[in-house]
């Protein structure tokens, strides 16, 4: 979306606050946890639509962890982005093992993004159950697991009466993104855009083939109420 002319596209606006700040006091962002409230997120968004997104509408992403960071509920940010005129959210849904894995390899490999054309190193990973590190902590798969769930029952929650998108990456995205772009550019009544495709997947391989301790995370998430999100994620 940062390339429709339409958009200002912000990105993690919390995110780059927290790796700024994180350079400014030699610290780690793990070191950051309820260092910064959500007045701190909401006062960053308001400052960048400001100064950034000019006459064009901004655009900005909250991950699930930013928001426990700040010590701040989805319903009460959502209320403080309606105060500042946002009118439509879009929730983006993924596998949730998929979305597990995905952040462990690129950790791992120190390969966050891979080029449309790129290739990626063929990595395994072994998977501590009792100790994953995701969204700047150490917790656990099962944890992590409920988490993703949580947040979005609470975004279908909290978003009921909005104008509300939700897309998933397994059906708008994984194919082509260029369909997700043509979903949101209706959703938000401006024209359809033909953007280039800059990324590519840093996985794409089946998960059986990724982990290396494959059975028994197969055991464990097989044996919750989480099934579906490894049978699907292959």
């Amino acid at each position: 979306m940062d390339q429709h002319p339409s958009i200002f596209w912000d990105g993690e606006t919390f995110e780059k606050f927290l790796h700024r700040k994180s350079l400014e006091r030699g610290v780690g962002v793990d070191h950051l946890f309820d260092e910064f409230s959500g007045e701190y997120l909401v006062h960053e968004i308001k400052t960048r639509m400001s100064t950034r997104a000019g006459n064009r509408q901004f655009g900005t992403e909250i991950q699930d962890y930013h928001l426990l960071m700040a010590g701040m509920t989805l319903e009460d940010f959502a209320e403080k982005l309606r105060c500042l005129g946002f009118t439509k959210f879009i929730y983006l849904d993924r596998n949730y093992m998929r979305k597990i894995v995905s952040h462990i390899v690129a950790t791992e490999r120190n390969q966050f993004h891979v080029g449309a054309n790129g290739k990626t190193k063929r990595t395994q990973i072994n998977i501590d159950p009792n100790k994953i590190y995701i969204g700047h902590q150490l917790t656990t798969l099962s944890d992590t697991l409920e988490r993703y769930k949580k947040f979005s029952d609470d975004a279908n929650a909290v978003f009921k009466n909005d104008d509300f998108l939700r897309l998933t990456y397994e059906k708008h995205i994984k194919n082509s993104p260029k369909e997700a772009s043509e979903e949101v550019c209706k959703f938000l009544d401006i024209p359809v855009h033909k953007p280039k495709i800059k990324f590519g997947k840093t996985t794409n391989v089946p998960l059986h083939d990724l982990i290396e301790n494959y059975s028994e995370i197969e055991r464990i998430v097989k044996s919750g109420p989480f099934a579906s999100h490894l049978s699907n994620a292959l």
